[in-house]
């Protein structure tokens, strides 16, 4: 039974390296039979969380009215969260890290919405060395552990900054046969 795929694209700057690699994961989780979505975060208009609790007060997932409302029902029917990112100073940039802090309703016990998210994997793109990456790294291991995902894998792929530099590399490659190994 395929699964419901939903790819979190962070890059404002579209069909760069970032994007060219979530729809290379796309393509090899469509083969594979599983139903891609996305959510385009880089556009912007998400606002972060104000930790004032009124997910728990109105049984809403959020009470600020933004883009966050077209995420919510794609974040509650998806098996699998695919986030993609280049990186910023060392970590996922600022449109993943707003969609990411609004999990809030979803991250205690009396949780006012259940997210079925199973799995997730996380793609990324730099124009530095490998190393650059382990901030991001560390933020996305914590937010695994702590949402009891299961971590399906990672493609961090450095040296890649003009647009489309990623194409002349394998990380297109490795992005469609992780998606397709679902």
């Amino acid at each position: 039974m395929g699964k419901n795929v939903l790819i979190l694209l962070g890059s404002p700057r579209k069909e760069g390296n970032s994007h060219l690699l979530a729809k290379a994961f796309a393509e090899g989780a469509e083969s594979a039979g599983h139903t891609v979505t996305y959510f385009d975060a880089g556009k912007g208009g998400i606002a972060g969380c104000m930790a004032c609790g009124g997910c728990w007060k109105t049984g809403a997932p959020c009470v600020q009215k933004d883009r966050m409302q077209e995420a919510y029902p794609l974040l509650e029917q998806a098996d699998v969260l695919v986030i993609t990112s280049p990186l910023y100073f060392f970590d996922l940039n600022a449109q993943v890290r707003a969609v990411l802090d609004r999990f809030y309703p979803y991250g205690r016990q009396e949780r006012t919405s259940s997210l079925h998210i199973q799995e997730s994997v996380l793609l990324m793109t730099a124009a530095g060395v490998p190393y650059k990456f382990d901030g991001a790294r560390a933020t996305y291991e914590l937010m695994v552990e702590y949402m009891k995902w299961t971590d399906r894998g990672m493609i961090l792929a450095d040296g890649v900054w003009d647009k489309g530099d990623i194409k002349t590399t394998g990380f297109l490659d490795q992005a469609k046969a992780l998606g397709a190994a679902l």
